[in-house]
């Protein structure tokens, strides 16, 4: 279920896709300075654009390929029941909401609550004991509301409003691209944004907010 991306091959199909288009355009340039339009290849130029059309959309069906309906809820069942951190996690639903279906890649879904539950996680000073993170879902206005809170460190106004950008982290150990996978999973997946709620030293919530068809 938690294979999340293809990176190798996602940059392969990009660039074989590419280059047609970039013989395209700098043919195209080569002509504009040229006073004779009759020694233009068009041909060429257009068998280059149909390739690049070709591989365009080829990749494009293959995501499509791997979207379907999945139940929200029944993902985040399964990784808070799998989780592995010595971390004790809440997860609180409503009958209604385990009927929920979304339409998107199940994999990045996951990883979306995955960074979202590791950030969470991590947000506690070293020395505190209890840590607790809680999830919750709800459904308001054909939106649904994922939410994960925790009561760890929190964020003061300006680590808000730089913490989704690549690099940016204030945890002990640092990568910085958890929340940032977070929001382009949401903008790219599921038309879908990332807000927080939080407070210096008295925790964070995290809303995952996603249109419901």
């Amino acid at each position: 279920m938690l294979d999340y991306q293809r990176p190798k091959e996602k940059a392969v199909a990009i660039h074989q896709a590419m280059t047609p288009l970039t013989n395209l355009w700098l043919d195209l340039e080569a002509h504009e300075l040229e006073d004779d339009n009759e020694n233009v290849d068009w041909v060429t130029m257009r068998e280059q654009l149909k390739l690049a059309v070709e591989l365009l959309n080829g990749e494009r069906e293959k995501l499509d390929l791997e979207k379907e309906m999945f139940s929200p809820v029944a993902v985040v069942e399964e990784i808070v029941r799998t989780y592995r951190k010595p971390y004790q996690v809440k997860l609180t639903l409503c009958k209604p909401q385990k009927a929920i279906t979304l339409f998107g890649r199940e994999d990045k879904f996951a990883q979306m609550m995955i960074c979202l539950l590791n950030n969470a996680a991590e947000s506690y000073y070293s020395g505190q004991i209890k840590r607790e993170v809680a999830i919750h879902l709800e459904i308001v206005a054909r939106k649904l509301y994922v939410m994960v809170i925790d009561g760890g460190r929190g964020m003061y106004w300006w680590q808000k409003a730089i913490v989704t950008q690549p690099g940016i982290s204030f945890k002990q150990v640092k990568s910085g691209i958890g929340l940032t996978q977070v929001k382009q999973i949401l903008s790219d997946e599921f038309d879908g944004c990332l807000k927080f709620l939080s407070e210096p030293h008295l925790g964070t919530l995290a809303v995952a907010l996603i249109p419901l068809n």
